[in-house]
């Protein structure tokens, strides 16, 4: 049986967000007492919003040279030299509950969640941490096996 030689996925924010932003917006214009130039204002922002909500994604792909992630204008590719460990854990959302996006934490480092309480959790051996959201913990935990990695992970 032949290795895959990458993972990769990708995972978008919430549509139901699109939503409440929708529904917020219409709430502020029916009962906010707003001119017409705060109304412009709000209306440009919750169109940007709304446009970042419906056209963003965050990408996640582990291969031979790294992990490496993107969203929006954030890209970034961390070698496996760099990487200390790399534990993977169903508790992302009891870590970070406040919903999904880029958060920051003192104690976990930046964190992208997208919808799923699986996510790995790296820390590098200059001290930095990221926790990266997983949708397909089956297919990671196979590709880590299949291509020898398991030397990064706790609990594989």
């Amino acid at each position: 049986m032949p290795t895959v030689d990458f993972f990769k996925e990708k995972a978008k924010m919430p549509q139901f967000l699109l939503v409440v932003f929708i529904l917020e917006f219409f709430l502020v214009l029916i009962l906010g007492n707003l001119d017409k130039y705060e109304m412009i204002y709000l209306t440009l922002f919750n169109v940007f919003f709304c446009g970042i909500i419906f056209f963003s994604s965050f990408s996640l792909q582990l291969n031979k040279f790294g992990v490496s992630y993107s969203f929006l204008f954030i890209k970034n590719k961390i070698p496996w030299h760099d990487i200390k460990y790399i534990e993977l854990k169903n508790t992302l959302m009891g870590d970070f509950p406040l919903g999904y996006g880029v958060r920051y934490s003192r104690k976990l480092g930046w964190a992208y969640v997208f919808g799923s309480d699986t996510a790995l959790y790296i820390e590098l051996k200059n001290q930095k941490r990221y926790v990266l959201n997983v949708k397909n913990k089956e297919h990671l935990i196979c590709f880590i096996k299949e291509n020898g990695l398991t030397e990064f992970f706790i609990n594989i």
